[in-house]
């Protein structure tokens, strides 16, 4: 899985391309799947570990189709937590998914203050 200097690299890559300082701005998928590969092994067994050898393997031989296989099994497999939560109204019982929002609120609720139970 990514670090977070390797989404810092794509975000930069992103940019740049973005601003038209780099071609091809529909390689992202690519960009990332070069960033996330560690090795590849050849037809003749041999494996690649040179990152600029894994992104040319990458961008010059693989299919569109093993390109979007494979991403689906990365998304499928990224780790990732759950924030939805099943909701029931309270007017007509219907139940509906809905995401906890993740603000200052979550951690410090309404009417309490930062304060209580501090050490003085």
């Amino acid at each position: 899985m990514l670090t977070n200097g390797d989404n810092k690299h794509l975000q930069a890559l992103e940019r740049k391309r973005k601003a038209g300082n780099l071609p091809n701005p529909e390689v992202a998928v690519t960009d990332f799947l070069a960033q996330i590969v560690t090795s590849i092994t050849n037809p003749t067994g041999a494996t690649i570990m040179d990152r600029l050898d894994i992104q040319r393997v990458i961008k010059n031989h693989l299919s569109v189709k093993v390109i979007q296989e494979f991403t689906s099994f990365i998304n499928a497999h990224r780790p990732d937590i759950d924030m939805s939560v099943d909701h029931e109204c309270s007017k007509c019982g219907a139940v509906n998914k809905v995401q906890v929002p993740i603000t200052a609120d979550f951690f410090w609720p309404a009417g309490r203050s930062g304060s209580e139970g501090s050490v003085a």
